[in-house]
């Protein structure tokens, strides 16, 4: 049997644990795509530079393939998702250039699967050219922790994270396994060090380093901004928006709506790749939870919760504007988010964990885009054309959903079976992602998948 042609798309410090993968691929040829030199020199360290496409604003710019169909791709769309392109003058004809580029150089290496994530423009748009194109014969598949069970990921087919590649036959029997519970993600505290960290003089040594150094290296780097004042702005900015949430921002305790209704929304970070590209057509954060307070009763609060990482990234006039809602109120952000749901009357997000938890704990949770996790009973998709209806309430949302220990069971089972046991992180985050044993299960896994 001839070798499978896998590429992986660098990502940084994960970037590592995708190369101690590579490694033990024996059986497979490894390509790369990369945005940065700095990773494309490493690379080729190690790897013919004839299987590293590098794909920095320089070469891409300068290389427009002919007459290339760009139509299909969106591309007005991946533009406007990306936190670089959007402010970059040459961001749509950079997406322009890579989709021929991208096309030419899957179908003169006849690459079987792309590995990589969905967070970037150049990322998605590797997905689009892959799927878009059946002559190609490629997939693009996105390996990522599938939340709960913990310790455990899943290769992900779709840009929404809504569905997994299935590797077992058709009419497999899956292992009985015990029902799923909630549990809280374990980088929450890995996120409390991280946020320790950035109010120590220590961080801005570092980051005062990063600019004068590493930063004007990386200038070719399309995910970097262009302007090193607009990326000083944005890092000053940060702690003048937490000084002004934390002083004018007013949050309500748990205490405080002990004897109130109240259904609970969890704002997402922004930008980030779970509501820029995940909850794309539903990203505007104050829409949504204006629809959602236009189907609340009078006698009912609509409680939310900051994202504690993101406590910086907005500006007051974010807050002002969803406190004008009448009934519309800030929890505190430290507050236990399981406390909040097991209270609430429903819990509503656009893609975040929170409905996977709040669904394992018997609140009715209503997700804005369809996720893979939808098929628990109690987590149902909506959109805003079910809100519109007349009818609709909060009382009928709630009823259209209803607890079923059987779809539940069948979930944990599908869930189970259909994921892989490992770690997909980098070494900052996770270093145990690192060791020996936790990367022979990567390889086993991206085995198991290119085997299907």
């Amino acid at each position: 049997m001839s070798k499978k042609n896998l590429c992986f798309v660098a990502n940084y410090e994960k970037t590592l644990l995708f190369a101690k993968v590579a490694d033990k691929l024996t059986d497979a040829n490894i390509f790369w795509i990369t945005v940065n030199r700095t990773l494309y020199q490493n690379l080729a360290e190690r790897y013919p530079e004839k299987t590293i496409l590098l794909i920095d604003k320089d070469f891409v710019l300068a290389n427009k393939k002919g007459n290339f169909d760009t139509s299909p791709y969106k591309l007005n769309e991946m533009w406007y998702g990306d936190r670089v392109l959007k402010n970059e003058s040459w961001g749509q004809t950079y997406l322009s250039n890579l989709s021929g580029i991208y096309y030419d150089f899957i179908s003169k290496n006849n690459i079987d699967f792309i590995f990589g994530e969905q967070t970037w423009a150049h990322e998605l748009l590797a997905h689009r050219v892959s799927s878009l194109n059946s002559e190609l014969g490629c997939q693009f598949l996105s390996p990522h922790t599938v939340r709960m069970p913990s310790g455990k990921f899943a290769f992900f087919k779709d840009e929404f994270q809504s569905t997994i590649q299935i590797y077992r036959g058709e009419g497999f029997e899956y292992e009985q396994h015990q029902l799923l519970k909630a549990k809280k993600p374990e980088y929450l505290a890995l996120n409390n060090t991280i946020l320790d960290k950035k109010s120590k003089l220590s961080y801005f040594v570092k980051k005062g380093k990063y600019f004068f150094s590493e930063r004007i290296k990386e200038a070719h780097d399309p995910t970097k901004p262009d302007s090193l004042y607009r990326a000083f702005k944005g890092f000053f900015s940060y702690y003048i928006n937490k000084k002004k949430y934390h002083a004018f921002v007013k949050e309500l305790t748990v205490t405080d709506v002990a004897d109130k209704d109240f259904v609970l929304f969890t704002l997402h970070k922004q930008p980030e790749a779970s509501i820029d590209n995940t909850g794309r057509y539903y990203e505007n954060q104050i829409e949504i939870i204006k629809n959602i307070w236009r189907i609340l009763p009078e006698n009912t609060l609509l409680l939310v919760k900051e994202h504690s990482n993101a406590i910086g990234d907005r500006k007051l006039d974010f807050y002002k504007k969803i406190s004008a809602f009448n009934q519309v109120k800030f929890i505190d952000y430290k507050s236990d988010s399981y406390q909040l749901v097991k209270k609430a009357k429903a819990v509503f997000t656009i893609s975040g964990t929170v409905a996977y938890e709040a669904a394992l704990m018997d609140t009715p949770t209503f997700t804005f885009i369809p996720i893979f996790f939808n098929g628990l009973s109690l987590c149902k998709h909506i959109n805003y054309d079910e809100l519109r209806k007349p009818e609709t309430s909060l009382k009928t949302l709630i009823n259209s959903v209803e607890y079923s220990e059987t779809t539940d069971q069948n979930y944990t089972n599908w869930i189970h079976g259909n994921s892989f046991e490992g770690i997909i992180s980098d070494y900052n985050s996770n270093p145990a992602c690192m060791e020996d044993a936790n990367i022979e299960k990567l390889v086993k896994a991206v085995n198991t998948i290119t085997s299907v």
